[in-house]
């Protein structure tokens, strides 16, 4: 198993907010991530606009998974709807 880093950005309306962090969790157990770290970094600025948003909600996660799960992970989170932007890296041991 690796750790690794999720950051996300969800869109500051509460429904979005909501629906888009039930996603990305639920995501992460389908991959069979063990959570370590889950903080809540609040609404902030966006240094540009994405989808005319000048705002985002941030959340971070760090979780630990196989290298084959992630790759179906990392595909499925760009699919998901409610995500504005999403970085994925690998936690250096």
């Amino acid at each position: 198993m690796r750790k690794y880093e999720l950051t996300i950005i969800l869109g500051t309306e509460e429904n979005e907010t909501s629906t888009g962090k039930e996603q990305v969790e639920a995501l992460l157990l389908k991959s069979e991530a063990a959570t370590t770290k889950n903080d809540d970094l609040g609404i902030r600025d966006l240094a540009y606009a994405i989808r005319k948003r000048r705002k985002g909600h941030y959340y971070y996660y760090e979780f630990d998974a196989e290298p084959q799960n992630v790759f179906k992970l990392e595909e499925e989170l760009k699919l998901t709807n409610p995500l504005l932007k999403h970085l994925l890296i690998r936690k250096e041991q």
